[in-house]
């Protein structure tokens, strides 16, 4: 008895340190992702980085070890989902309101987020926070487009769906039958893309503030993978790799914006300006390079 109590307890202890990780890789790899777009910013209008650079070689590092993680965490899928599916963990009115929380801010939270965020920075007239919600709306539809090919591909059950339990229940193109779309978690990859776009938003317009806006991101984006495990729909390793899909289009959004300034979507949406009118009109107008406006009603 007492033997087991310890294996059970050791267990447990393995799993925290396995989901602290899982965070903490996060945010590390923010920062090594971001570090050379914020050493030398200092006109937050005008962010260019040269062109080509989309891609870069402590990437390959970068998701190695998130594919790592993904590795340590699938022979373990099934002891953590036990854990998290245990009576005394349910029962927690606590962890299930915290749960539906995060929930729904993985999905829809983060895309209404993002859209509510350019619409009021138009209107406020505010460019850092409209371009902030734009970056995160495209690093949303990269990282969903990535998401749904990779679900596809791999087919993997869900955990009710899996027969047996068995979190090795892979099928190659099965991902478009419903209850087959576990990897990875499209909640996940969606809060971490939302997260890192942010992120480097904040980096650029308000560094003074980042070392606290930045960790509390990821962790919020961390909450949202684990409210998928606690709500059984998500594998462990479905959460990591996630995270990395949602990293990898949040990085890529970022530095396409960055290296060709402005894109069509730039041209077009970030001069716009929404403000009320007379009579209770909506005025509608674009910034020409001249400085003039067009207005519409």
């Amino acid at each position: 008895m007492r033997h087991t109590m310890y294996r059970a307890r050791y267990r447990t202890v393995r799993h925290a340190v396995l989901l602290i990780a899982m965070a903490s890789a996060a945010v590390t790899t923010h920062a090594q992702g971001t570090r050379d777009t914020v050493s030398s910013v200092h006109d937050t209008a005008q962010v260019v980085a040269p062109a080509g650079h989309l891609v870069h070689p402590r990437d390959a590092f970068v998701f190695g070890a998130f594919a790592l993680a993904t590795a340590v965490a699938l022979p373990n899928d099934r002891h953590i989902a036990d854990a998290f599916q245990r009576p005394g963990v349910q029962r927690s009115t606590t962890l299930r309101r915290a749960a539906a929380v995060f929930r729904y801010t993985g999905q829809p939270g983060v895309l209404v987020g993002g859209v509510a965020a350019y619409a009021v920075g138009r209107a406020t007239q505010r460019p850092a926070l409209a371009r902030a919600g734009l970056r995160t709306t495209e690093a949303l539809v990269v990282t969903g487009t990535l998401t749904s090919i990779a679900k596809a591909v791999t087919g993997r059950a869900r955990p009710p769906v899996a027969a047996g339990g068995d979190p090795y229940d892979f099928g190659l193109w099965r991902g478009r039958e419903q209850g087959y779309t576990s990897m990875p978690s499209g909640h996940t990859s969606a809060a971490f893309a939302a997260a890192t776009a942010l992120s480097a938003e904040w980096k650029r317009s308000l560094p003074e503030g980042a070392r606290y806006a930045v960790p509390a991101l990821y962790a919020g984006a961390t909450l949202v993978g684990l409210s998928r495990m606690y709500n059984n729909r998500h594998w462990a390793s479905d959460v990591v790799a996630g995270a990395a899909l949602g990293i990898l289009g949040g990085q890529l959004v970022d530095r396409w914006g960055r290296a060709r300034p402005p894109n069509a979507l730039d041209r077009w949406l970030l001069p716009l300006s929404i403000a009320p009118g007379a009579n209770g009109s909506v005025r509608v107008g674009f910034t020409l390079p001249a400085h003039a406006a067009i207005s519409s009603y």
